[in-house]
């Protein structure tokens, strides 16, 4: 299985986008990735609603407020965020 997440940005077409927080663990970020593209469409198959697509993120690098949903998955060998990536959470 191999999935590569794209940079997170809005979508070209003004779309929705879930996303969640990439902890650097493949297998972790590719079950997260799965379960969000999973939940796009049958949010897309029951609803009005249009997902466009799923993002990986890093709170410290990437805006938040694009994404009206954000999993953010706990891994045991997460350590403790910088303090901007902290605020980028908070602000969100």
């Amino acid at each position: 299985f191999m999935y590569s997440p794209a940079p997170a940005q809005e979508d070209s077409h003004g779309g929705i986008l879930l996303a969640y927080i990439e902890t650097g663990d493949q297998d972790s970020d590719g079950i997260s990735h799965d379960g969000l593209s999973a939940l796009k469409d049958v949010v897309n198959a029951r609803t009005n609603i249009r997902v466009e697509g799923v993002r990986g993120v890093n709170p410290v690098t990437d805006d938040l407020f694009h994404y009206p949903f954000l999993y953010w998955p706990m891994t045991p060998g997460q350590t403790a965020l910088p303090d901007s990536a902290a605020r980028n959470i908070r602000n969100y």
